[in-house]
């Protein structure tokens, strides 16, 4: 009788524990539901701003958060270089510097070597913004004795993860960190490894780097490219100004008193 007693009270305890389990699993679920709602509305929020986004991935530590820093002069990012200093998705909204293109830059959880089968579904949802981003960007680390490797880790999870074919045709590469590299070694960043050299800490091609992302976001956003005839200083010249993103302007041939401003607009606007 001891003997089936003890067993009934083992029975209960184990019992009570996976009750206990089953009960915190549904809340973390339940959170988690709310987490991708959340999220969901959030970004479409942006979609119906028509504000167009830009995921910055790749290898942790090869810099992501470094270079949106110097693209949006945020004061208030801190890179850190320490393993997965960014856990979850950030994002940070600014004007491409020397246009009027507002950009939402999305800061991502830093990619690794062979993640889990089942860790798959967290990275997933933890990228979910990134997956929906209008442009991507590859930041890769060239000072790193193992960036080819790294590299090719990035696009096997990117694979797992099904990132859409056009989204990858049309991903910007940058070769991250080459102040640490010598001068010399700088051209076959581009020619060999495929990538555009920078360094995100001493601002080292981002002006290049941000005459790209501009057409880029241009053609993905389907953004209108169309010629304004209007008056400086006026009331539509001021609205086009700051809600276009302004190519340049010249005088109007048939009358001095206006302009031909030359600029992209949402199909919203």
């Amino acid at each position: 009788n001891s003997k089936s007693t003890g067993g009934n009270l083992g029975e209960q305890h184990f019992e009570r524990q996976r009750f206990i389990l089953k009960k915190i699993e549904k809340n973390i679920k339940k959170k988690i539901l709310a987490l991708k709602l959340q999220r969901n509305k959030l970004r479409e929020g942006r979609k119906r701003s028509e504000v167009p986004t830009v995921a910055v991935i790749g290898y942790t530590n090869c810099g992501k958060t470094s270079l949106i820093k110097a693209l949006t002069h945020s004061a208030s990012l801190q890179p850190r270089d320490k393993l997965f200093a960014t856990l979850d998705v950030t994002c940070h909204r600014a004007l491409l510097s020397g246009s009027n293109l507002e950009v939402v830059f999305i800061d991502t959880v830093g990619f690794i070597s062979d993640i889990p089968t089942p860790l798959i579904a967290s990275f997933s949802s933890t990228l979910e913004d990134a997956l929906h981003a209008d442009l991507l960007i590859h930041v890769r680390d060239f000072s790193h004795p193992d960036h080819l490797h790294q590299a090719s880790q990035v696009a096997a999870t990117l694979r797992r993860l099904a990132v859409p074919q056009e989204a990858l045709a049309t991903m910007i590469t940058v070769g991250n960190k080459i102040d640490l590299l010598p001068p010399e070694e700088w051209r076959a960043v581009r020619e060999e490894g495929g990538a555009m050299p920078i360094s995100a800490t001493q601002g080292l091609g981002l002006d290049h780097l941000v005459s790209l992302l501009c057409p880029a976001l241009r053609s993905s956003c389907s953004l209108v490219s169309v010629t304004m005839r209007v008056r400086p200083g006026g009331e539509e010249w001021a609205w086009l100004r700051r809600h276009g993103t302004v190519g340049g302007s010249k005088v109007c041939g048939r009358d001095e008193n206006f302009s031909l401003l030359h600029l992209h607009l949402s199909q919203a606007n």
